[in-house]
């Protein structure tokens, strides 16, 4: 089983750190203040170092509720809303990639467009894949026969119009080391509901339409053999008819 990819720890930059900035612009606002009461000094009455130290302050103070309640708080709430949101989908993606790698079944992820953005390793065995990069310069599409490119194109749009729909396809021998798989082609939706692309799910079931030919012809053999035992009665019935009609015929003679 595969190790869980290590996550990595990410250097926060400095101007998205909401407590950061509020003690610059709180430092920046008091600097600011106090070089101005020290440049006006020089036009103005003179003031006291003191009385300007105090004024500064002042302001910094009472600038500081103001920008910490109506603007750095709700933007602390709204990092640390997106810093979980993005917690739960690094596990939600370290699951998935976990389920879907260790997974016996072809699992690909298409955009959109039906550009393929992944497959798990047992979908590279079954189409011959050398990696996702090697699966991604080859349209995939062709790997399914005529007759099931169609299908799997409508059920594709119908997975882009909302609906999860299964199918049955049949590979080319070149395609996949499977003849006949079941499909299941379902949306992918953002957390608005949007839809942002298509997953396909396919499951080999080679040996079960074998054995579904097996019985279909011991069917078809049951059903001829039955016509040809019918068919035999009834010519004994016309036998006996005929007989019947001899005898009555030379009785009829005899008289």
């Amino acid at each position: 089983m595969d190790e869980a990819p290590k996550e990595k720890k990410i250097r926060v930059p400095f101007s998205s750190d909401p407590v950061r900035l509020l003690i610059v612009l709180l430092v920046s606002i008091f600097v600011v203040e106090f070089g101005i009461m020290f440049l006006i000094q020089f036009y103005l009455p003179p003031i006291q170092p003191l009385e300007n130290f105090i004024d500064a302050l002042l302001l910094t103070l009472i600038e500081y509720p103001i920008l910490y309640y109506f603007a750095f708080k709700p933007l602390v709430r709204k990092n640390m809303e997106e810093s979980e949101r993005n917690k739960v989908l690094s596990v939600e993606n370290v699951l998935f990639t976990a389920l879907a790698q260790n997974s016996p079944d072809c699992i690909k992820l298409f955009d959109t467009k039906g550009n393929l953005s992944f497959i798990n390793k047992g979908g590279l065995a079954e189409h011959h894949y050398k990696d996702v990069e090697d699966a991604k310069r080859h349209n995939f599409i062709e790997a399914l026969a005529p007759e099931s490119q169609t299908e799997f194109k409508e059920a594709f749009n119908s997975a882009l119009n909302g609906k999860t729909v299964s199918i049955e396809v049949h590979h080319t021998k070149e395609g996949s080391v499977n003849e006949y798989c079941f499909e299941i082609v379902t949306p992918i939706r953002s957390d608005t509901g949007e839809i942002t692309g298509v997953i396909g799910v396919s499951r080999d079931i080679t040996e079960r339409k074998r054995r579904e030919r097996e019985l279909q012809e011991k069917v078809t053999d049951l059903e001829r053999a039955n016509e040809l035992m019918i068919g035999r009665e009834l010519k004994m019935v016309e036998l006996k008819d005929e007989i019947e009609e001899l005898k009555q015929k030379l009785e009829a003679s005899v008289r």
